[in-house]
C-alpha cells in the first residue's frame, strides 16, 4: 500500500447509509442520485457527454468471455478485441429510429423545470429557440441531473464540470441558474496539447483546449487547498539570480523596511491560474502525446490523472467523499484512491469496473496500490431507495390542487407536465411560448362533440388561442385564422408538434 492509500478511512466507512466507500453503480445516474441523501458529497468531478452529435468508440483488448461477463453493450472484432464507447447523439424524440424509447429523454422534464424552476427553463426554451432541439435536448439531461447533484453536495462542497466550446456557454447559464451567480469559482481553462497539421489544421483555429466551470455549494464556506506549479526554467534564471556560500539560489525582497532573502528551494512555486498549460492530454494527433503510454487504456476522451489530482487535492481533504457521475474508465476513482479519499462512481458502462480494478493494481508513477480483501471495490446495479420509477425529473414543492379559474379544466399535475414537455413549451395554436403557470387546457375533440377527458385528447392553448378556438374551430381552421391575422409564428413547428401525437389520438379526433 502507498502512504496516501494507508492513510485512508477504514473500509467500513461509507458515502451514505448502504453506500460503501468504493462503490461503482452500473446504472443510469439520474436515479442513483434521486436516491442519494442531501449533503452527503465533498466534491463532484464529472466529463459528461460535450453534445458533439458523434458516437464515441474505441477498441480495447480483452479475452472474450471477460468482456461477455462485463458489458452491456459491445461489439466483438475477434477473440481479444472488443469495441467500446457511447453516444453523444441527443434528439427530443421519445422513440429512436427502431422504436426503442429514448433513454435520454422525458418530456416530464420540461415541465418539472419549468413549473418549479421558469428561469431556468428559460435558458432550456432559449437554446432550443437559437439553436435547435438537439441542443434543448442535452441542456435538459444535463439539467435534471445538475439540480439532483446540487442537492447532495455538502456545504463546503465544489462541482467541477468539464465541457468544451460545444455548449460552455449554455452550461454556464444552466449552472449560474441552479448554483447561483455568487457561488460560480472559476473557469479554467485547460489548455491540453500544440496545434497540429493534417485535417485539423482548415478555415478556423484549431482547438487546442477544454473547460471546466467550476462552482461551490455555498461560497465562503467551500475547502480549497491552495496550489502551486513550479517556476519556468527563464523565470528562475531571471529572479533568483544570486547563489550563496552553499550554492543555494535565492533572489532578494523588501519585507517590512529590510532587504531578506528568498531561496528558490522555500519557495513553493507560482500560485495556481485558471489557465492550465503543463498537464497535456493523453492522446494526440499520433495517437498520444509522450510519456503517456503506460497511462492509456483505450477508452475514448480518456482523461490524464494529473488533471484529476490536482482537482481533488486542491477542492478537497484526505477522507472527504469524491463522486464521479460519468466515470467512463473511472480516472477520478483511481485518483481518489491514490490520494486518500472515499469515492464511488456511477456509469451505465460495466467497462468502469474493470478498468478501476486494473488501473489501481497496475504499476504507474508509482508503486502498485494492490486492493486486497478488506478494500474491495464494489460493484453495485443500484443503492438503497433506488426504484424503477425513481424520480424523473427535479424535486417539485408538494402542493394541494388549485381552484381552477373560470373557464379552464382542471388536471393532474403529472398530466401537465407531461403534456407542457411534448409540446416543448409551445402553445400549440401560435407557436409562442407560453408560461407553465398560464397555460389553458383545451380539448382536442370538444367534449360537447363527443370528445373525452383522456390525456390523448388534452393539449395546452395560450388564453388567446383558447378562447378563439373554444368549441368551434378545429386546429387546421385556427391556425388558418392566426395565418390571417399575422400571429402564427411557426406553421411548421406546431404541425411537428401535433403530428408528433397524432398515433394517439383516435380517427374521430380529425373529423369533427
Amino acid at each position: 500500500m502507498t502512504a496516501a492509500n494507508a492513510s485512508q478511512p477504514a473500509a467500513a466507512d461509507q458515502i451514505a447509509v448502504g453506500i460503501p466507500n468504493r462503490s461503482l453503480v452500473i446504472s443510469d445516474n439520474l436515479p442513483v442520485l434521486a436516491a442519494m441523501p442531501d449533503e452527503c458529497i465533498d466534491l463532484i468531478y464529472l466529463d459528461p457527454p460535450f453534445n458533439t452529435n458523434k458516437r464515441w468508440s474505441n477498441l480495447m483488448e480483452m479475452p472474450t468471455e471477460q468482456a461477455e461477463g462485463l458489458y452491456q453493450d459491445y461489439t466483438s472484432m475477434g477473440n481479444s478485441v472488443v469495441q467500446v464507447g457511447f453516444d453523444d447523439r441527443w434528439s427530443m424524440d421519445r422513440v429512436d429510429k427502431e422504436g426503442n424509447p429514448n433513454p435520454n429523454w422525458k418530456p416530464q422534464w420540461i415541465g418539472a423545470i419549468a413549473e418549479s424552476y421558469p428561469g431556468l427553463h428559460a435558458v432550456l426554451h432559449g437554446a432550443g429557440m437559437v439553436q435547435g432541439n438537439r441542443q434543448q435536448a442535452y441542456l435538459t439531461f444535463m439539467t435534471v441531473r445538475l439540480l439532483e447533484m446540487k442537492r447532495i453536495l455538502k456545504p463546503t462542497g465544489s462541482i467541477y464540470l468539464h465541457c468544451d466550446r460545444t455548449a460552455s456557454h449554455y452550461l454556464k447559464l444552466v449552472m449560474d441558474s441552479i448554483f447561483g451567480m455568487g457561488n460560480f469559482l472559476d473557469e479554467i481553462v485547460w489548455n491540453y496539447g500544440t496545434p497540429s497539421g493534417g485535417r485539423a489544421a482548415g478555415r478556423k483555429p484549431v482547438k487546442t483546449y477544454e473547460t471546466l466551470l467550476v462552482y461551490v455549494s455555498d461560497s465562503g464556506k467551500h475547502t480549497y487547498n491552495k496550489q502551486f506549479t513550479p517556476y519556468s526554467d527563464k523565470y528562475v534564471k531571471d529572479w533568483f539570480r544570486h547563489t550563496d556560500e552553499n550554492g543555494r539560489k535565492y533572489r532578494t525582497r523588501t519585507r517590512s523596511g529590510q532587504i531578506v532573502r528568498q531561496y528558490l528551494d522555500e519557495s513553493p512555486g507560482v500560485p495556481l491560474s485558471n489557465t492550465w498549460t503543463d498537464i497535456k492530454s493523453l492522446y494526440g494527433s499520433a495517437g498520444w502525446f509522450p510519456g503517456n503510454r503506460k497511462e492509456i487504456t483505450g477508452y475514448p476522451t480518456q482523461k490524464p490523472l494529473a488533471l484529476l489530482d490536482r482537482i481533488i487535492k486542491a477542492s478537497s481533504d484526505e477522507g472527504d467523499v469524491v463522486l464521479d457521475p460519468f466515470c467512463g474508465c473511472a480516472t477520478a476513482c483511481v485518483s481518489a484512491e491514490r490520494l486518500g479519499r472515499r469515492w464511488m462512481g456511477i456509469d451505465r458502462g460495466q467497462e468502469a469496473y474493470r478498468q478501476v480494478i486494473d488501473r489501481l493494481q497496475a504499476t504507474l508513477d508509482e508503486a502498485p496500490i494492490l486492493l486486497g480483501a478488506e478494500d474491495e471495490v464494489r460493484y453495485m446495479r443500484e443503492v438503497p431507495g433506488q426504484r424503477d420509477d425513481s424520480r424523473v425529473a427535479p424535486p417539485v414543492p408538494e402542493q394541494k390542487p388549485a381552484t381552477s379559474p373560470r373557464g379552464r379544466v382542471q388536471i393532474e399535475d403529472n398530466v401537465k407536465r407531461l403534456l407542457y414537455g411534448l409540446q416543448e413549451g409551445y402553445c400549440i395554436g401560435c407557436a409562442d411560448g407560453i408560461s407553465y403557470h398560464n397555460v389553458h387546457v383545451d380539448h382536442v375533440v370538444p367534449l360537447s362533440k363527443g370528445g373525452s377527458n383522456d390525456t390523448w385528447n388534452l393539449q395546452l392553448l395560450c388564453g388567446y388561442c383558447n378562447s378563439k378556438k373554444g368549441n368551434r374551430l378545429t386546429m387546421e381552421m385556427l391556425w388558418d385564422v392566426n395565418i390571417i391575422e399575422g400571429i402564427l409564428l411557426d406553421r411548421v413547428r406546431v404541425e411537428r408538434l401535433w403530428n408528433q401525437r397524432k398515433s394517439e389520438r383516435t380517427d374521430q379526433t380529425m373529423t369533427f
